[in-house]
């Protein structure tokens, strides 16, 4: 029976070690991934993005959307354009 040298012996640790990091990473980013997906542990920006999206499937064509920053996000729409025949949407 032929010995392994050390050598040989280091690359097999080192390719055992770093190919359990690699399955620890995958796992941790798939929870992340899932736990950002839900919406659980996501950011403002995130949260805002993903009802967006939801919110967007139900707008029929030929409304208004107001799309700009925090100032817009706290704009009252319906106080100075609920008397339109358009529906206004905020975007901010």
């Amino acid at each position: 029976m032929r010995k392994l040298s050390i050598k040989v012996l280091l690359h097999l640790t080192l390719t055992i070690v770093l190919f359990i990091a690699l399955v620890i990473v995958s796992i941790l980013y798939g929870i992340e991934y899932g736990r950002r997906k839900s919406g659980e542990g996501a950011s403002y920006y995130e949260n805002k993005c993903l009802a967006f999206s939801l919110e967007n499937a139900n707008y029929s064509k030929g409304q208004i959307i107001f799309i700009g920053d925090s100032i817009t996000d706290g704009y009252p729409l319906d106080s100075y354009y609920g008397d339109l025949n358009l529906k206004t949407y905020n975007r901010g």
